[in-house]
């Protein structure tokens, strides 16, 4: 067994073999011993073959029970080498990374052999570095339940709690840490997790580290139980270590904190509550940072971590002339209050009372500047939140400016700027006049060191714009000497100022940044850095004046493999994946900046450096984009469209990132070559996609999160059948698939399907007999529209005339035939507010 495709097929038969014949003794014909050679040799070399098999592995898995009992000499030969305490260290874990690949796939007797493994090269890790052992456990994250019963999960957990012992805890409690997104669900409680971490806060300084660790992962899977966890506990447990005298200690605290808040755990009145009592425990300065910090955790875990953080200046601003000093307000007052009795605010309003209280008290510039912070925070998540004391607040944070306290200066510029991006008004001379004051600070030493002038000044840059044209070149001129520093710190800061006011610069001024930082992005080695400075780079391509010339030798660069920061590795095989880079090579194509480059866009897929399976939908968005500007040969076209065929034939809905992004490659493909794939057998794997959603459809309405990323896939890939019926209009419609596709349809406003995918729907109900069969479906789509607030509509950004088309279209049929009210609107019958809107449309 040695060609994968072959592998590939044979899995794919095997497991669809036992789905039909699941009462059937009669066993597929299948050598286990040279599977589990081949598997061993994938999971060693090739981990995104590996993860392809995944879903027919499980179901051979559940099936056959040979293919798990069977005992391979690989995997012996392979358990043996990891175990060897008397190999080296880096040796041990080559070996032990294909186990913990397959993990979900071995017998029990050999899965707790690799568990003890791991926990044994922990220890001696932590022995070594006196550290957590972080590039192992980049390792075991690679662990995946899939197949793995809870009779094996709750004796891994027994393992683990009987190698605790009183002496050494870490090395097992790493372990732990790994396992709890396998253990949590499986067993249910918590109690004797929760036990484990307050003794190991009892031991060691690396024991302590260790438990929070185990506390960190476990804040990001409580929600895998039913149990009824007390945050009040876990809070009380871990508020001592966040102003431990060990910095270490308290950084480790910190991470397990946000991760508490983050995924819901502390987002209550009373945990709030009890957090801000402790005040008296932090009030000292190397610890109020932490107490603020924290703060401003628990309120940013209300805000939407997946909303883009635009940028003012990025829009177009009238240039209607505002006298200066005429405006006694310059932050106007907030026109949408509607989020002050928002029951998913309620962890905030405690926060919001501590922190005006203090700062009308407390003669701390500390504690005045992190309530400044916060309450910037609390603003930019909901203005309304402060509504009754707003003036108060601004009254006294202006007294401070004017006053001059620089230390403020940073915290000032923050709030300002977010009471400004949430206000729908005009600015006025004064806020201009405050600008050009904190501006003027943000040189001085007094306001602090140079990291926090930088940051001041790019609060101050990404409102410049759109508050004075004026105020873009000093803020230019302080970001771009700074820029020219030798600290890799201080530039990218400097970048950062730079990124924020990069549509509204000179060409020359562009031209001159773009040089420094394009050239500073080969050098940079920290991954992190790397990514800061390609975002400043990509806001500095959309500039006019920079040019194809400018940013084809960076893409060039990119894809060949020289960035430093990278590894030198293509994009496409850089772990974790370079996401900017890719954003960078797409805006540079649909800028039209890039029209040299098509065989260096294609190689991005094609080469011998194939993309993992975390990079494919970036890739394809870059190709996409790049076959859109027809920048891609017939030749190369044909080429990519087989290997993403490919791909997404092995692709399920789950992957959601990837459904759509190969969806929409096929797509763009489909539209300029009707004959790049086969659609009949694509066709039918999104049926079966479909049927999948459809199938877990029940389950999906009892979470509280909105829509599901595969209803978002649902989209993209109606998107696409409905496209591939338009382009070839002897394709066969399948009334089925169109009928489900149709069912399951959320609109949204986030989504950038929705436009095309509403143009197409208009197209085919005007296409007569062939879509006959949806009219009704797409009635009722156009029905959720209709019933929308007017904001909800515009965010939707429908092609021109869209609308227009589509309220003539439903406002016709339903006049024609009122029966067809009951069926358009079933959707959202119930609510009140949607049908006012909808009978208040038909009624005109």
């Amino acid at each position: 067994m040695t060609n994968k495709e072959e592998i590939l097929q044979t899995l794919i038969d095997a497991s669809k073999f036992y789905q039909e014949h699941q009462n059937d003794d009669e066993g597929f014909d299948i050598d286990f011993n040279n599977l589990w050679e081949f598997l061993v040799n994938i999971a060693t070399n090739d981990v995104e073959t590996l993860a392809s098999f995944y879903p027919y592995l499980s179901t051979i898995a559940e099936y056959d029970s040979e293919f798990q009992d069977v005992n391979p000499d690989c995997v012996t030969k392979l358990i043996t080498k990891f175990t060897d305490h008397n190999k080296p260290s880096e040796e041990r874990k080559k070996s032990m990374t294909p186990l913990v690949r397959l993990l979900p796939f071995l017998n029990k007797e050999n899965t707790i052999k690799v568990v003890v493994g791991m926990i044994r090269l922990s220890e001696r890790l932590i022995d070594k570095k006196r550290d957590i052992p972080h590039a192992m456990i980049k390792i075991f994250d690679e662990i995946v339940s899939t197949n793995m019963s809870n009779e094996t999960i709750e004796e891994i957990f027994k393992s683990i709690k009987e190698n605790i012992g009183d002496r050494k805890k870490s090395g097992p409690l790493v372990v732990l840490g790994s396992f709890i997104k396998i253990i949590v669900p499986a067993i249910g409680k918590t109690v004797d997790l929760i036990e484990i971490i307050q003794k190991a806060f009892e031991g060691s300084t690396l024991d302590t580290i260790a438990g929070l660790f185990v506390l960190d992962k476990l804040g990001q899977n409580l929600g895998n139980t039913e149990e009824n966890v007390d945050p009040k506990l876990i809070l009380k447990i871990l508020i001592s270590e966040m102003y431990d005298d060990n910095e270490e200690i308290r950084k480790y605290a910190a991470v397990a904190f946000k991760s508490m808040c983050d995924n819901g755990i502390f987002n209550s009145d009373s945990v709030t509550r009890l957090f801000i009592r402790e005040f008296s425990n932090f009030n000292q300065p190397t610890l109020l940072p932490v107490f603020f910090e924290s703060l401003r955790v628990m309120v940013n875990s209300n805000v939407d971590m997946d909303s883009s953080d635009d940028d003012l200046e990025e829009e177009e601003f009238d240039e209607d002339p505002i006298k200066e000093n005429t405006a006694e307000e310059d932050i106007p007052d907030d026109e949408d209050e509607d989020n002050e009795d928002d029951d998913s605010l309620v962890n905030v309003k405690p926060i919001r009372d501590f922190t005006i209280s203090a700062l009308k008290a407390s003669p701390s510039n500390e504690i005045l500047e992190g309530c400044i912070f916060t309450l910037a925070d609390i603003v930019n998540l909901s203005s309304s939140l402060i509504k009754d004391q707003k003036k108060d607040v601004r009254t006294k944070i202006y007294k401070f400016l004017d006053g001059k306290t620089y230390p403020l200066f940073p915290a000032i510029a923050s709030f300002i700027r977010s009471s400004f991006e949430n206000s729908n008004l005009a600015p006025t001379g004064r806020l201009a006049q405050r600008l050009r004051l904190l501006l003027h600070g943000a040189k001085k030493p007094e306001v602090g060191p140079l990291a926090k002038r930088l940051e001041c000044a790019e609060n101050i840059a990404a409102i410049a714009r759109p508050v004075r044209k004026a105020l873009v070149t000093p803020v230019f001129d302080f970001g771009f000497e700074n820029l020219k520093s030798d600290t890799e710190e201080t530039q990218i800061l400097a970048a950062r100022v730079i990124g924020r006011i990069a549509r509204s610069l000179t060409s020359q001024q562009a031209l001159d940044s773009f040089a420094i930082i394009a050239n500073f992005s080969r050098k940079v080695i920290s991954f992190e850095s790397f990514e800061t400075i390609l975002k400043q780079v990509t806001s500095l391509a959309s500039n006019q004046g920079i040019t194809e010339s400018q940013v084809s030798p960076l893409i060039s660069d990119l894809i060949d493999g020289k960035a430093n920061a990278l590894e030198r590795t293509p994009p496409q095989q850089s772990m974790p994946v370079c996401v900017q880079a890719f954003k960078f090579i797409s805006s540079c194509i649909r800028l039209g900046k890039a029209s040299k480059l098509g065989p260096k866009f294609s190689s991005l897929l094609l080469s011998s450096n194939k993309p993992s399976k975390a990079a494919s939908p970036y890739v394809s968005d870059c190709i996409s984009a790049a076959i859109e500007k027809e920048l891609i040969t017939d030749d190369l076209l044909k080429q990519c469209a087989k290997k993403i065929y490919q791909m997404f034939m092995t692709t399920t809905i789950e992957d959601t990132k990837n459904v759509i992004a190969f969806s929409d490659l096929l797509r763009v493909s489909y539209k300029r070559d009707k004959n790049s794939f086969d659609t009949k057998q694509i066709f039918k794997k999104v049926s079966e996609m479909v049927r999948d959603v459809a199938d877990n459809e029940d389950e999906e309405e009892d979470d509280e999160g909105g829509e599901s990323q595969e209803e978002e896939a649902v989209v993209a890939l109606a998107l696409f059948v409905f496209t591939c019926y338009l382009t070839d209009k002897s394709l066969k419609v399948s009334k089925t698939l169109i009928h489900n596709l149709m069912d399951l349809l959320t609109i949204t406003s986030d989504d950038p399907h929705i436009p095309p995918l509403i143009s197409a729907i208009i197209e085919m109900f005007g296409a007569g007999k062939r879509f006959a069969e949806i009219k009704n479906y797409t009635l009722e789509t156009f029905a959720q529209i209709i019933s929308m607030e007017n904001d909800e509509i515009s965010e939707l950004d429908l092609n021109s005339g869209d609308f227009e088309k589509m309220s003539k279209i439903l406002k016709d049929e339903v006049k024609a035939d009122k029966e067809l009210i009951k069926f358009v609107t079933q959707d959202f019958a119930d609510d009140e507010s949607k049908m006012a809107r909808f009978n208040d449309f038909i009624s005109k």
